[in-house]
């Protein structure tokens, strides 16, 4: 469910949280790391504010 929500590109985690419908912020949490470490995806971690925001 992870990877198929992410092939239409980047998403910031929050959005990504609400596209997997009843996915828990610890497991997808677990889930992006392992999937990370498995080399199928590169994790960018970002302090900025997605545009639009306050």
């Amino acid at each position: 469910m992870v990877v198929g929500a992410l092939s239409d590109g980047r998403m910031r985690f929050n959005a990504l949280q609400r596209a997997i419908a009843g996915a828990e912020r610890r497991t997808l949490t677990l889930t992006l790391r392992g999937v990370e470490r498995d080399g199928l995806m590169d994790a960018r971690r970002s302090r900025r504010r997605p545009e639009g925001g306050p």
